[in-house]
């Protein structure tokens, strides 16, 4: 998963949408699947992801996931989508 910057619920009409990368993370997805069907939901467009899924998933910036670790090199080219705002 790649996150950008949240840009709460507006209309995109019109607007531009540069390739921004804030953050990457890497779920397991049986373990995330058996989690989420444990709660009664249905993994799909918009589930919601409690915050410390997205936090122990974490790659980047902050290498929380032990399950991929980036090299030097990956997080210097993944900072070059970062953006100006």
């Amino acid at each position: 998963m790649l996150t950008g910057p949240s840009i709460g619920a507006i209309s995109s009409v019109g607007l531009s949408a540069p390739w921004v990368i804030h953050a990457v993370y890497l779920f397991e997805s049986k373990e995330l699947v058996t989690f989420l069907t444990g709660l009664g939901k249905m993994p799909g467009v918009a589930t919601s992801i409690r915050q410390h899924l997205w936090d122990a998933a974490m790659i980047y910036p902050e290498p929380n996931n032990s399950m991929l670790e980036l090299t030097d090199a990956q997080r210097e080219l993944l900072g070059l989508f970062q953006g100006t705002e």
